[in-house]
């Protein structure tokens, strides 16, 4: 996960200009939008978590909620169902995913993703 300042820690997490300004200041950063209750998002934790243990060093991980007061950011990171996965580099998108509930073909797909 990221470690943000206080600072940044007291704004919202679903503020869309802050999530730009910390996306683009912590280099390449995999988003994962989660939705509460959800068997698929805890799924998804779970190859996420086994692709850091691999590749943590080389980015961090920010998890978004899908709910009611993160709509706008949500919205403007363009995702229509949860769970979903993006990378960024430097506040660029460089690629997403939605898993299919294939544990070998989505770590495979993710570590793909994050070698970008």
């Amino acid at each position: 996960m990221i470690e943000m300042s206080e600072e940044e820690l007291e704004e919202s997490p679903c503020d869309v200009e802050g999530v730009k300004r910390i996306l683009k200041e912590h280099g390449k950063v995999l988003v994962l939008v989660t939705s509460q209750d959800c068997a698929l998002c805890e799924y998804m934790k779970g190859i996420v978590e086994k692709v850091e243990e691999e590749y943590g060093d080389k980015f961090g991980t920010l998890e978004i909620p899908a709910d009611e007061t993160c709509k706008n950011l949500i919205e403007d990171l363009d995702v229509h169902s949860s769970p979903t996965a993006i990378l960024f580099n430097s506040g660029e998108e460089k690629g997403r995913m939605i898993p299919s509930a294939d544990a070998e073909q989505d770590y495979k797909k993710l570590k793909e993703l994050v070698e970008k």
